[in-house]
């Protein structure tokens, strides 16, 4: 019986949990609930801040507001009511005052009255000048809840600012206000990063490496000069710095080595007992002073090696260090050789016995490419050594021709073939695109992806084609060539006045997508039965629509020819059809002149001569 009045003192409330995004006016997403709080934690139901607390434990808000993210986030109550023939109504509940007189029709109306639970959003921001943590709940004036943006300058203060820059551009004497001193000063501090570079003015900029002055843009933000100087100079002379540093070291190694190589074979010529030689003349050849030492004039002197100097560079050369040297042992001694076979090794110095070498760092590209080609892993046939080799060959050279080798040319057809000009202009790059006629001279200005011939290089490797109807004489001339050299075609007549071939003649027709294109090679409007050129399109601006119907082509008509037995066939005329006008007689004059244009003999089939190479023979 006890258990039973405890249970019926345990209170019972519906609930819907709504959540909200702290710019949204409209819930995203809502839950609805059963919130039981038993007999025993009746005192937690009496106060307002213990039930929030209550509510957010047992319903696990905090861990549902995480995983929707919204972070940090406030709650707000409120009693939400629906009766028969009565709208929604929605009570706050602010106050404690308020949550005692709602708690209790929230009890008895349990059917008709739940509890509304409001998860807001609360961003974390900082109010103005003041460093403190504000918890946004209300709407406040006073508070940002965006990031703060740049403000556009007045237009005093960029007044000011253009009568600075006009003046440092024209040398005059300055006199900067409070803001462009503050200005100026943050900006020598942000330029103090590049290696201890040094802002001369707003405009010039003094570069902590090489001294040189740099311009930049005074009309930019000091974040902005910053990057701009960094982009333009800063970068690349800390790069060339860097280079120069390993350049010495590996001069210097190089030193070393050949310092310990020239002592080591001083050691072996002095081992070698010669009754002609002083001893004591062998001690001071081994250790020379600086005073003995003459250099030759012809000599660098930065090729100077110190044969004195002891340390443990000089014991312990570098290993990776190579010195390579010719099987002759002679190689590179400037002494005067006896022609003599009987010549004495005596007059030999060792002391004069020296490598001079020359080099330059390599980049590590470079070096890499260069033993995969020794390796042969990369072929000189593939596309990737041709592509890269023509395109260095076109930066030191933009007019070299990528004429050495076709299968480059038919590459970059294809790429623009399957992809279209986009794909082939984006994989190319823009080069030297609006750079007018002078960018010959200064070729370092390309902007280029992967590089490659431009589009009239490509072109110029196409084979020839035509867009007029009838009979090619190319190809009617390479189908008689080789029916006279195939052995296996019997003419019906030879005699020593003429030989007599018989041919078969097959009729196919292919259709066309109507429609008109500019030809970049003819610079003509081509697609229908005429090739139109410019002086055509200007005097009708406005062609009748029913004749450019009329005139579009829609189909190809094309003329084979083979031999009787079959051994030999190939196309020798085409003919453009447009839609409209395909009668029998039409069709018939077709086939008519194709066959009279084609019995022709050799020599005279020779002797025409066509308006443009590869175009129809006209009757």
């Amino acid at each position: 019986m006890d258990e039973d009045d405890d249970t019926k003192n345990d209170i019972k409330i519906k609930g819907i949990i709504a959540f909200y995004n702290e710019a949204s006016t409209m819930p995203f997403c809502k839950e609805k609930v059963n919130i039981f709080l038993k007999s025993e934690n009746a005192t937690k139901f009496e106060n307002l801040t213990a039930f929030k607390q209550y509510i957010e434990c047992y319903c696990g808000i905090k861990e549902s507001a995480v995983e929707k993210g919204l972070g940090s986030f406030t709650l707000k109550l409120a009693r939400h009511t629906k009766s028969a023939g009565v709208s929604t109504e929605t009570f706050s509940i602010n106050t404690q005052q308020q949550w005692q007189n709602e708690r209790t029709m929230l009890q008895q109306q349990y059917n008709t009255s739940s509890l509304l639970v409001n998860v807001t959003q609360v961003i974390t921001v900082f109010k103005k000048k003041v460093p403190t943590i504000q918890i946004v709940t209300e709407k406040d004036s006073n508070l940002q809840h965006q990031q703060k943006k740049r403000k556009r300058k007045s237009k005093e203060d960029a007044d000011q600012n253009r009568r600075l820059i006009t003046k440092l551009r024209k040398g005059e004497t300055l006199a900067r206000n409070e803001k462009q001193e503050l200005d100026f000063h943050e900006f020598q501090m942000m330029i103090l990063s590049c290696q201890n570079s040094e802002a001369v003015n707003e405009l010039l900029v003094k570069c902590g490496i090489c001294s040189k002055q740099c311009r930049v843009e005074g009309d930019r933000t000091n974040a902005a000069k910053l990057t701009y100087f960094k982009r333009k100079h800063f970068n690349d002379c800390e790069h060339n710095r860097i280079q120069e540093n390993l350049a010495k070291k590996d001069i210097q190694k190089m030193q070393n080595s050949m310092s310990t190589w020239l002592k080591s074979e001083s050691t072996i010529d002095s081992s070698n007992e010669d009754s002609d030689v002083d001893p004591d003349l062998i001690t001071e050849r081994n250790h020379p002073s600086h005073n003995d030492i003459n250099f030759n004039d012809d000599i660098d002197k930065d090729l100077l090696i110190m044969l004195d100097q002891e340390g443990s560079e000089n014991e312990h050369p570098d290993k990776d260090m190579e010195i390579y040297t010719s099987p002759d042992k002679s190689v590179n001694n400037f002494t005067d050789h006896d022609d003599s076979s009987n010549a004495s090794t005596d007059d030999k110095d060792s002391d004069t016995t020296f490598c001079p070498i020359s080099f330059q760092q390599a980049d590590p590209l470079c070096v890499v490419l260069n033993d995969l080609l020794k390796r042969g892993t990369i072929s000189k046939d593939s596309i990737f050594y041709k592509h890269n080799f023509d395109v260095t060959q076109n930066l030191l050279n933009p007019r070299h021709a990528y004429d050495h080798d076709v299968l480059l040319i038919e590459f970059h057809n294809s790429i623009e073939y399957l992809g279209g000009k986009r794909t082939a202009n984006f994989v190319r790059g823009p080069m030297y695109l609006n750079q007018g006629s002078s960018y010959i001279n200064n070729p370092s200005n390309h902007k280029m992806n992967l590089g490659g011939p431009s589009r009239p290089s490509r072109h110029a490797h196409k084979g020839g084609y035509t867009t007029s109807s009838g009979v090619i004489d190319a190809l009617l001339n390479t189908l008689v060539l080789l029916l006279k050299e195939d052995s296996s075609v019997t003419p019906i007549l030879d005699t020593n006045i003429a030989e007599v071939y018989p041919v078969c003649m097959a009729f196919d027709g292919t259709a066309l997508k109507p429609g008109f294109e500019v030809d970049d090679r003819t610079k003509l409007v081509v697609g229908a039965c005429d090739d139109y050129d410019v002086d055509y399109v200007k005097s009708n601006q406005s062609p009748e629509p029913e004749y450019l119907k009329s005139h579009i082509v829609s189909e190809a008509a094309v003329f084979y020819m083979s031999s009787l037995c079959n051994s030999i066939s190939m196309p020798v005329a085409v003919n453009f059809l447009t839609k409209a006008g395909k009668s029998g007689e039409f069709m018939e004059q077709i086939f008519t002149d194709t066959l009279v244009t084609c019995q022709i003999c050799f020599h005279c089939l020779k002797s025409v001569k066509t308006k443009k190479q590869h175009s129809p023979i006209r009757r």
